[in-house]
């Protein structure tokens, strides 16, 4: 139990009021004063002396001739709420998990492999924690309309797309400390927005948040400096932001496919890529070991006349037929694999990729925005001859 000290002085001979400007109560909540524990025994002291009053007694009834020595009190005195100082917080290490291990594409989402998390410590002036700050005293209210927790999100040089900025769940440890947990390890939390093609960066995420509980008390300490509002985890600078699992590489990125030509007796290889800009040129992604192709139902084939899911066996000419097969899903270093059994018949097919990552698509069609899938063409019984020949002309 917490008590409240203190002396008061004399009391004042016209009013009767006695005032004491040394008490201390040290902790958070209600301070009850009990029946006479505000007392007087000096005031009778001659009477003591003398015997003219009874010794350590309260009583107002005479007992005797005389009634008791001390006066208090009369009644239940409540005073306060009292609440904290300040906050102390301290803060966990989290981390983002690289969507490919070693890069994650820009406009890909990103989810934590260790999620943020904050102890707080409510603490009175002589920062000692005030350990009934907790149950119904516990005001640290994360979806309070006036002091709630919102997650902020920042990158050192690039706009975010915020997936997921809930407010964190708070957990009252009952000792005058609770946590702050943001998010979790399975949902998508962010992606760096993708607009034009750009060189690969570190990604340099800061995530701050104010730490205001409802009666208006502040931190004054993260992880043991001095400190005000916000809390922050990582800084949006170069080399400071929130880690990665693995790496924290942006590459802006596209899925390609090329036509390809080759004898209708022999299986067919179509290039399908994962490819990256290097801040000039677009170069296949070799470290995208992650990147899946569901042949069924994201790539269309038409061989002029009948369009047909990826997996279906597709007629070419009059008797031939060709099937896909994947040999690499998920993709091996930036390689579908992708490939066309011996049609036996000359022919092509049209190749059409659907419903892929968003953040894959390229601006194929040329007309600004980045919203195009690939398309290719698949031909069988034709050589396509020499990529080095620049003029060829037959003489007869």
């Amino acid at each position: 139990m917490n008590k409240l000290s203190g002396v008061f002085d004399s009391a004042n001979n016209n009013t009767g009021a006695a005032v004491g400007a040394n008490f201390k109560y040290a902790e958070v909540g209600l301070v009850k004063l009990a029946v006479n524990d505000i007392y007087d025994d000096s005031f009778t002291s001659i009477d003591q002396l003398n015997g003219g009053c009874i010794v350590a007694s309260f009583a107002n009834n005479v007992v005797n001739g005389k009634v008791g020595c001390n006066f208090g009190n009369s009644s239940v005195l409540t005073i306060g709420r009292f609440i904290p100082d300040h906050f102390d917080v301290a803060l966990n290490t989290p981390v983002f998990s690289a969507s490919n291990t070693s890069f994650t594409y820009m406009g890909q989402p990103v989810m934590y492999t260790t999620i943020p998390v904050a102890i707080v410590t409510a603490k009175n002036a002589s920062g000692v924690t005030t350990k009934n700050y907790a149950g119904s005293y516990w005001k640290v209210n994360p979806i309070d309309a006036t002091y709630g927790i919102t997650p902020v999100y920042t990158e050192a040089s690039h706009a975010l797309s915020i997936i997921d900025n809930s407010a964190p769940v708070a957990i009252d440890n009952g000792d005058g400390s609770g946590t702050l947990s943001f998010s979790d390890t399975i949902s998508n939390i962010l992606a760096i927005t993708r607009n034009s093609p750009v060189a690969p960066f570190d990604a340099e995420i800061a995530l701050s948040f104010n730490l205001i509980d409802t009666d208006g008390v502040e931190l004054a300490n993260v992880n043991g400096l001095a400190q005000t509002n916000p809390v922050v985890f990582g800084a949006p600078f170069a080399g400071n932001g929130i880690s990665f699992s693995g790496a924290k590489e942006q590459r802006w990125g596209r899925i390609a496919m090329a036509n390809a030509y080759g004898s209708e007796l022999m299986p067919l290889s179509v290039p399908l890529i994962t490819e990256y800009c290097d801040g000039h040129n677009f170069i296949k992604n070799l470290a995208d070991n992650s990147t899946v192709i569901n042949l069924a139902t994201q790539l269309q084939l038409h061989n002029g006349s009948t369009a047909k899911a990826g997996n279906q066996a597709v007629a070419i000419g009059a008797t031939g037929t060709t099937t896909a097969t994947l040999t690499n899903s998920p993709f091996l270093a930036g390689d579908a694999g992708l490939v066309f059994s011996a049609a036996n018949a000359y022919g092509y097919l049209d190749l059409s990729l659907l419903n892929t990552d968003t953040w894959l698509l390229f601006d194929w069609d040329g007309n600004g925005a980045h919203d195009n899938l690939p398309k290719a063409r698949a031909s069988f019984g034709l050589y396509k001859g020499n990529d080095k020949q620049i003029y060829f002309r037959e003489v007869y």
